[in-house]
């Protein structure tokens, strides 16, 4: 689990959790990473952020990545149980849908697999979440995040900064589920 420095008491929260369940945290310090942000919005950290946890864990199959502001309502099921699964992530999979609802032209794909699926997201009524994902260990992930960070998207100063370029990136891609946020 990659997690934002958070406040003391979410730290423990999210420790326990993790350790309940099996997995590594990694507590991001979004600081580390100001140099490589250049210019941008200090929030464009999580893509270095996710990168230097799976550089650190390169052997962990999956990253999921929780925002300082989420929040886990059931710390007793486990990831693979609430999302992963093949079962699960099938029955959640939001297929032929507007990536960017209400009204894109660009939907998710409606043959999608979950066993093809590198890069799990939470949407909305309005857009996608960057504020927690699940992305799997691999080269696609390596390149996702390359392209997520990349100085162009960077230098585009969108109003919601990485959560808008991270729309542009994914309308792109086909190896993606989402599922709506409310789990």
């Amino acid at each position: 689990m990659v997690r934002e420095h958070t406040t003391p008491r979410s730290v423990i929260l999210t420790y326990s959790t993790c350790v309940a369940q099996g997995y590594t945290n990694f507590f991001a310090n979004l600081s580390d990473y100001e140099t490589t942000l250049e210019s941008a919005p200090r929030s464009w950290g999580v893509v270095p952020a996710v990168r230097h946890a799976m550089a650190t864990h390169p052997y962990s199959k999956h990253f999921f990545y929780l925002d300082a502001n989420a929040l886990i309502m059931n710390p007793s099921k486990s990831l693979e149980s609430h999302l992963l699964e093949k079962s699960r992530l099938d029955s959640l999979m939001l297929k032929d849908v507007p990536v960017v609802p209400p009204d894109s032209i660009i939907k998710t794909f409606s043959h999608l697999q979950p066993q093809d699926v590198d890069l799990i997201l939470s949407t909305d009524s309005e857009s996608l979440s960057s504020g927690s994902f699940v992305i799997k260990q691999g080269e696609f992930a390596r390149t996702f995040l390359d392209i997520w960070f990349d100085p162009l998207y960077r230098s585009y100063n969108f109003a919601k900064a990485e959560a808008h370029a991270l729309v542009r990136v994914i309308l792109a891609s086909y190896r993606v589920a989402l599922f709506y946020d409310r789990l």
